[in-house]
């Protein structure tokens, strides 16, 4: 899932996107386990879905800590400079 837009794609997409387009797959992140099942559900046999990053759901809550994350690393790493 690329927690930037809530574009989630399936194992095979992702590998596929992996052999043709590496920079690309650099934006997407693997689910952790206990997320697989939720993944599977809003994927319903497809290979690409949309999860909403406003949702209250299991995905966008992930999605969300992730972008968090991410912005405090920024962050860290921008005051370190400066020391």
């Amino acid at each position: 899932m690329n927690p930037n837009d809530g574009h989630l794609i399936s194992e095979e997409l992702l590998e596929q996107i992996r052999a043709h387009f590496p920079e690309r797959a650099k934006l997407y992140e693997v689910l952790p386990p206990k997320l697989e099942t939720a993944a599977q559900k809003k994927l319903a046999g497809s290979m690409e879905a949309h999860v909403s990053l406003t949702s209250g759901g299991k995905l966008s809550g992930w999605a969300a800590k992730r972008r968090k994350a991410r912005k405090q690393a920024k962050k860290s790493r921008k005051r370190n400079r400066r020391a």
